[in-house]
């Protein structure tokens, strides 16, 4: 007997393997999308807040006076903003010193918010209810402001998570050191 073609039983085991196959790439390929989106996300919240730093250090040449620029953290959403600048100082009695006043305080009626292009979903904070960080001219240096009065953290912890499972797979934390501005990623 002269045989052309397959039996039934050659292509159910290679559609079987096949599918096999298929949702093992399915699953390494959506894994790695969370993990992604997630390490992307990250790096963003950082590269916007060095980006609003070095604004504020070497300002903007197109025009414009110099600004303060900031984010507002507020219930695990952040905003961007700026904020009008003047040169007028005080003496301030806990640095000894005098320094720039127009940042000191935040007053988001004065603001000038902006959406940053992250996913708020994937963000939680710790370390304060709600606060901004200012950068402010012309060293770029950082304060924080809580509008609620209460004590920030020298460091607060940001996590952006993909989901509502703990895993540590598709977490990352962002440290921020309220000090002097400094930005972490673990």
């Amino acid at each position: 007997m002269n045989k052309k073609g397959f039996t039934l039983v050659e292509i159910l085991i290679v559609m079987m393997i096949v599918a096999v196959l298929s949702s093992l790439a399915v699953n390494g390929y959506t894994s790695y999308r969370k993990y992604a989106l997630v390490d992307l996300s990250a790096d963003s919240l950082i590269a916007q807040m060095n980006e609003a730093r070095d604004k504020a250090a070497h300002g903007v040449y197109n025009g414009e006076s110099p600004k303060c620029y900031g984010f507002y953290f507020d219930q695990g959403s952040v905003k961007g903003f700026d904020l009008k600048y003047s040169n007028k100082k005080i003496w301030d009695e806990f640095k000894k010193d005098w320094v720039f006043s127009s940042c000191l305080t935040f007053d988001s009626s004065n603001a000038d918010f902006y959406d940053l292009d992250l996913d708020n979903n994937l963000l939680t904070f710790s370390g304060a209810d709600m606060f901004a960080l200012i950068y402010y001219p012309p060293s770029g240096d950082v304060i924080s402001y809580d509008p609620l009065q209460n004590a920030i953290d020298d460091k607060v912890k940001i996590d952006i998570q993909y989901g509502s499972e703990n895993n540590e797979r598709f977490k990352k934390e962002i440290f921020i050191d309220v000090t002097n501005g400094h930005v972490d990623k673990k």
